[in-house]
């Protein structure tokens, strides 16, 4: 996939803190299907999992041993072939979950639990308690938006380029295409309009080079506008607050 090293992406009226606690709650509830997909020979499925404290200890449990199998010397037992990369993933999340609890125990002095689905959880619930332009809360941010691009783009199998098959809603143009706007290393997978005359406002959560690009976040939404916008015709604005 072909990068670009430029400016860091300007975020609109959502703050940060919004998309912390949105993107802990989707790396939640994509944990079970990337710790399934560590096991080679497993289709690397996303699928939304409900687990019972109990099949939830049990998972974090086998994990952990995995990790030990995973880096145990030669001749070592292990169950079944693993894939590292996902397991490396893994291990960051953990991380990352584990540092941004602490984060957050610290300023709002609520206990914070000692898992890592746990933890992601009580993210998503208390990311509205963390200061926007704290560079701890940045950093945060950074790094589950690079996880979650990371899961995405082995699931997705985005290309940078693709062109998306379908309208505008806004402009009407054929000309919204996945791009990876990544500084440097920071994953940061959107699908950005270049009609060059496309003015969403608001409804773009990203602006990049003054072109309006929704992340993953927003993709269902942007689907389901698209999906309205191919029925229904073309609307003069057809924004988040109107009905659909």
């Amino acid at each position: 996939m072909t990068t670009t090293t430029e400016a860091a992406p300007v975020y609109t009226t959502r703050s940060l803190t919004d998309h912390i606690g949105t993107n802990a709650a989707w790396i939640h509830d994509a944990f079970p299907a990337l710790h399934e997909s560590r096991l080679k020979g497993t289709p690397r499925r996303w699928r939304q999992t409900d687990l019972t404290p109990q099949q939830l200890q049990a998972l974090e449990a086998e994990h952990r041993a995995e990790k030990r199998s995973a880096g145990a010397p030669a001749g070592a037992d292990s169950q079944a072939p693993l894939h590292l990369d996902v397991l490396v993933l893994l291990t960051s999340i953990e991380t990352t979950a584990s540092y941004a609890a602490r984060i957050i125990q610290a300023g709002y002095h609520v206990d914070a639990p000692h898992t890592p689905m746990e933890q992601l959880a009580y993210i998503s619930n208390y990311a509205h308690t963390l200061d926007p332009a704290d560079q701890d809360t940045q950093e945060i941010h950074r790094q589950l938006q690079q996880h979650r691009g990371a899961i995405t783009r082995k699931w997705a199998e985005v290309t940078d380029g693709q062109r998306l098959k379908a309208a505008c809603p806004w402009c009407q143009g054929h000309s919204l295409y996945f791009r990876d706007i990544s500084p440097g290393i920071q994953s940061e997978v959107v699908v950005r309009c270049e009609s060059g005359a496309c003015n969403p406002g608001d409804d773009a959560g990203i602006y990049h080079h003054n072109n309006p690009c929704w992340p993953y976040t927003e993709w269902a939404w942007l689907a389901n506008r698209i999906d309205h916008n191919t029925q229904a015709g073309p609307r003069t604005n057809p924004n988040k607050h109107a009905p659909m």
